[in-house]
């Protein structure tokens, strides 16, 4: 896949995410989940074992913060795991 052939790809599964209602820049695990149709717990998982997609965690005040995933990297792990069949 190209570099513009990913971009476009990237673009489709942004504006897919928007059609299905998410239209945040930052989504919560349970988003994310029902997007992939997987688990929070498969999401958890994935982290874990740094296979995951890019996450960022919020933080106030030193207590345990929120996992947030951007929109972008969401689409782009969407994009990386579409398998194509001969």
């Amino acid at each position: 896949m190209t570099t513009e052939e990913k971009e476009k790809s990237i673009k489709t599964a942004m504006q897919d995410m928007a059609d299905m209602g998410f239209r945040q820049m930052l989504l919560a695990p349970e988003d994310v989940a029902q997007i992939l149709g997987v688990s929070i717990s498969s999401l958890y998982t994935l982290r874990q074992e740094g296979k995951g997609i890019e996450y960022r965690k919020d933080s106030q005040n030193g207590k345990k913060g929120r996992i947030k995933y951007p929109a972008r990297a969401v689409a782009e792990y969407i994009v990386s795991n579409i398998r194509k069949t001969a």
